[in-house]
């Protein structure tokens, strides 16, 4: 009956240590009640973490879209003079050092079907530590760019050039020559392109490759002249290249997330009451 009639008292809402602190006829302390509240909350992130890392695996969506930059649609350059088309408008794109095969990918995302400016070329700038060789070519004012000058923040001493018809290659501003990719290491499909390289073609560098600095930008034709620079992703910085951990990586990631979940639900249960 004492039970019952506790029960009743009782908000039935109220959980874990608060719902025994009623029916034994007290308040719960702050303590308590902070200590219930924050193995929920670990719970909740426990469980969230585990679901975003098994979606992303069971779907196959890749792990480094997450690190993307964005780049806002029609953000034109105003020095630019020629086509304001869709390939020619960056949404979003990333370069990622692949651990397990010790490549460069870059990824980008247009806002149109690549190869409606069919002369157009995607030119990706690496910085990797003597950005400011690539940046006279944006701001000197003269040859090769010229007037206007454009990019203040963005610097390279390498750049992989990436046309819309599928060829890429390597050039090195501060050692001079360079690398054409091979067969296959390009893939556009509708309005996503990627292209992978070798990191011995950018090598050697200051420090290893997720300090290096990157930038991406589309010509409307390859020519040097700053007036054919359509945009810039990110605008007017660069961008870190990420480090996308190996696939084995991932997978004990998730099960450690699984069992600190299932260590943490065993331990907030605490007794019941009886």
């Amino acid at each position: 009956m004492l039970l019952r009639a506790g029960r009743g008292a009782a908000d039935m809402t109220t959980k874990g240590a608060d719902l025994k602190f009623r029916i034994a006829g007290r308040r719960p302390s702050d303590k308590a009640l902070l200590r219930s509240q924050g193995r929920r909350m670990m719970k909740h992130q426990m469980r969230l973490g585990t679901w975003l890392c098994a979606g992303l695996l069971s779907v196959g969506v890749p792990v480094s879209s997450a690190f993307a930059v964005g780049d806002p649609a029609n953000d034109f350059l105003g020095t630019y003079t020629g086509p304001h088309n869709g390939d020619l408008d960056v949404l979003s794109a990333n370069v990622r050092f692949d651990q397990a095969s010790s490549q460069l990918v870059f990824e980008a995302t247009l806002n149109g079907a690549i190869g409606t400016s069919p002369h157009a070329v995607y030119i990706f700038g690496i910085d990797r530590g003597w950005g400011d060789v690539g940046n006279h070519v944006f701001q000197s004012g003269g040859s090769p760019g010229g007037s206007p000058k454009i990019g203040a923040g963005v610097t390279f001493d390498t750049v992989l050039v990436v046309t819309a018809g599928g060829a890429g290659s390597v050039t090195d501003l501060f050692y001079g020559g360079g690398h054409t990719l091979g067969a296959g290491s390009v893939a556009i499909s509708g309005s996503t392109l990627t292209a992978i390289a070798p990191l011995s073609f950018f090598t050697p560098g200051i420090g290893g490759p997720t300090s290096w600095g990157w930038n991406l930008w589309p010509r409307d034709i390859n020519s040097l002249a700053n007036i054919h620079v359509s945009d810039f992703a990110p605008d007017n910085s660069d961008a870190l290249i990420t480090a996308v951990p190996e696939p084995g990586t991932w997978a004990l990631l998730l099960a450690g997330l699984a069992g600190l979940g299932i260590r943490c639900s065993r331990t907030s249960g605490g007794r019941r009451p009886r």
